[in-house]
């Protein structure tokens, strides 16, 4: 308590700032082991302070005064405090009978000001200072550490005796059945009361006669008091330790339980976000999914339409250029045609003559058509092969009409498609298709014009001579017409009727 008073009632709050600057200016004039200057040490707590650049109540200073008084306070306590060999009490800045508030206040300030990430701007402190801080506060914060601290320094004649100090070690008196003990027991309680007495003499008489003066009267006592001391005091630290690791644990354990939950709470929301975060990759996947099977619905749609107008448009014309090309062969005068068989018979029938072995003479057939057409329609003609076993225009028909809308193709190896490979690889057919491939040019859309053919028998064969107008497609207007003239031989072997030879040539009409 004495330190509070000594702190708010000794002189003007800027007395304290002149006494720093007079103490930095002039240390050696200062007897520092008689704490002085007297303000200074009564107010370490304000000076450490205002070393750790915190305000000090009912101080005001001008900003430029902050840095130097900062300056001055630390020099303060380095050169006083901080001293070789100081005792505790002063290391501290403490007076006996201090409280734990004020030790620990005092403690974490200079803990602070010696700290290497702060003390680079105060000055260099000793470099003992951290250690010695340490054990003056472990000593200080221990009952029984400091009722021995301050007995050694009673004994050695270096301090004064604290009255907290007397009344920790002093037992209550306890019957005993010997006698000496006993009076052993009285002579301590009697050394207790004269500690007592000199330690409550008033200020101006302990101005007069300093402590040391009093305790000369009970080394002797003190001694003896000593052996009594150690088993409360052991207990009582006993009992304090280890109310402090059970505090510790206990704190520990909350500690734990507190991160363990923390950490729970923090897996949960981050499992949580994972999933969310997880539901919201599916469920876009899952739009992008949905969106790309609607446009490709979408687009297949819209391709059938597109596919059904074109088949539409392409009907259309197909059927206005069938019925066209059906009115122009409906308008076209048919081509007179009849068999050199029918002229002899008229003439035999005309003469009243009748041939012994009449000889069919040779078939001619003339047509005009345009493609698209599924046959080729040819004029009928007598057939002759129930006499010699050869084939009719009937009869080739069909290979004909495959023939020649292969050559809408515009290549010419379409022409042989469906021959037998002999007849693919002889030279007459190589022949018709280096004469198809010349005419044509390259292009690749070929239209049909006007188709003639002529039929005439050689022995068991049937001869057909062509001309084909091939339109080409790919030039501009008006298309070119080119004329492909072709030859074939049709037989019949084992009542099939087949293609023997075929080559480029044929008849002008």
């Amino acid at each position: 308590m004495k330190q509070h008073q000594g702190a708010t009632g000794l002189g003007k709050p800027h007395d304290l700032i002149a006494a720093l600057f007079e103490f930095e200016a002039l240390p050696g004039r200062y007897p520092l082991t008689l704490r002085e200057p007297r303000m200074l040490f009564e107010r370490s707590r304000d000076v450490m302070l205002l070393a750790s650049g915190r305000a000090v109540k009912g101080l005001a200073l001008d900003f430029p005064e902050i840095a130097r008084v900062q300056r001055a306070a630390c020099f303060f306590v380095r050169t006083a405090l901080l001293r070789p060999g100081a005792d505790h009490y002063t290391l501290m800045g403490l007076e006996p009978g201090f409280l734990k508030e004020d030790q620990r206040d005092h403690y974490r300030m200079l803990m602070r000001l010696t700290h290497p990430d702060f003390a680079r701007a105060s000055g260099a402190w000793p470099s003992d200072a951290a250690t010695r801080i340490n054990q003056a506060n472990d000593v200080l914060a221990s009952v029984m550490r400091r009722a021995e601290y301050d007995q050694s320094r009673a004994i050695s004649g270096t301090g004064k005796m604290p009255v907290d100090s007397l009344a920790v070690i002093l037992p209550r008196p306890v019957e005993r059945k010997n006698s000496a003990k006993r009076g052993w027991t009285l002579a301590s309680m009697g050394v207790g009361a004269i500690a007592l007495t000199l330690t409550h003499w008033p200020d101006s008489m302990e101005d007069s006669h300093p402590p040391q003066v009093a305790l000369l009267n009970f080394p002797a006592a003190a001694t003896q008091i000593a052996p009594i001391v150690p088993a409360k005091l052991v207990q009582a630290e006993k009992d304090a330790q280890a109310a402090k690791l059970a505090q510790a644990a206990k704190d520990v354990q909350a500690a734990k339980l507190a991160q363990a939950a923390k950490d729970a709470e923090a897996a949960k929301l981050a499992q949580a976000a994972k999933e969310a975060q997880a539901a919201r990759l599916a469920q876009a996947e899952k739009n992008a999914q949905s969106a790309k099977l609607a446009q490709v619905e979408k687009d297949a749609q819209a391709a059938k339409l597109a596919q059904a107008a074109k088949y539409g448009q392409t009907a259309k014309l197909a059927q206005a250029a069938k019925d066209a090309q059906a009115a122009k062969l409906a308008r076209a005068p048919l081509i007179e045609h009849e068999s050199h068989a029918a002229i002899a018979a008229r003439s035999v029938q005309a003469s009243g003559l009748a041939p012994e072995n009449p000889v069919a003479p040779a078939v001619v057939a003339a047509v005009s058509f345009k493609p698209p057409v599924s046959t080729l329609a040819l004029p009928s003609s007598p057939s002759v092969s129930d006499s010699v076993g050869r084939p009719s225009m009937v009869d080739v028909q069909p290979a004909l009409n495959r023939l020649i809308q292969a050559m809408q193709a515009g290549r010419g190896e379409e022409l042989l498609h469906g021959l037998d490979r002999s007849l693919r690889q002889s030279r007459g057919a190589a022949d018709l298709v280096n004469a198809y491939n010349f005419l044509v040019g390259g292009c690749t859309a070929v239209r049909l014009g006007p188709v003639q053919l002529r039929s005439r028998p050689s022995a068991d064969q049937l001869a057909v001579d062509g001309v084909v107008q091939l339109v080409l497609q790919d030039h501009a207007p008006p298309s070119p017409v080119r004329e492909l003239r072709l030859r074939a031989l049709f037989s019949q072997r084992d009542g099939q009727v087949v293609m023997t030879e075929l080559s480029a040539g044929g008849f002008r009409p």
